[in-house]
């Protein structure tokens, strides 16, 4: 796991430094998807840690979950929108 993760790494410092990823423009959307995943995990351990009684926590996880499918279709459906007209206004040679 050690050497995969270290793969991983080399291979995202490949990308930031000389790949797609060296634009912000680029990068944004993989930046922000690693802080929603993050705080997705995050707010699943702060209602554990917050709440004892076990119906509280399972109403909470299934409000973090509905609410993250929420996010995920708005984002999906705008960036399908986006790269459309971007698609749309680009000429191919």
């Amino acid at each position: 796991m050690t050497i995969f993760f270290l793969l991983i790494g080399l291979e995202l410092e490949r990308e930031i430094y000389h790949g797609e990823l060296s634009n912000i423009k680029n990068a944004s959307l993989p930046i922000f998807g690693a802080i929603g995943g993050i705080g997705f995990t995050m707010s699943i351990f702060i209602t554990l840690l917050a709440f004892d009684d076990a119906d509280i926590v399972n109403n909470s996880k299934i409000a973090i979950l509905i609410a993250s499918f929420i996010a995920g279709t708005i984002g999906f459906i705008f960036l399908r929108l986006t790269l459309k007209t971007r698609i749309e206004n680009e000429e191919f040679i």
